[in-house]
């Protein structure tokens, strides 16, 4: 079993595959229920850091996408913008 990935404190599910960006990363996922347990624990972490000043640009941390097939990198993963 892959170990879960500790970010800004929280652990979250082991993601099969990840992306980084200058504000947000991804985190994707093969389950829903892990993208779902992601999507909650990066929604709450978001809260705590856009109280610290934070700012996000336009993405939305806890928003989940099933990845379609013009993702062929991703395609069939269910992606979790993450803080």
């Amino acid at each position: 079993m892959a170990k879960a990935i500790n970010w800004h404190g929280e652990d979250y599910p082991a993601p099969d595959e990840t992306r980084s960006g200058s504000k947000v990363g991804w985190y994707y996922y093969k389950s829903a229920d892990d993208a779902q347990a992601a999507s909650r624990i990066a929604k709450e972490t978001a809260k705590r850091l856009e109280a610290q000043g934070y700012d996000w640009g336009f993405q939305v941390p806890g928003t989940i996408n099933l990845m379609g097939e013009s993702s062929k990198e991703y395609a069939g993963l269910y992606e979790v913008c993450v803080p």
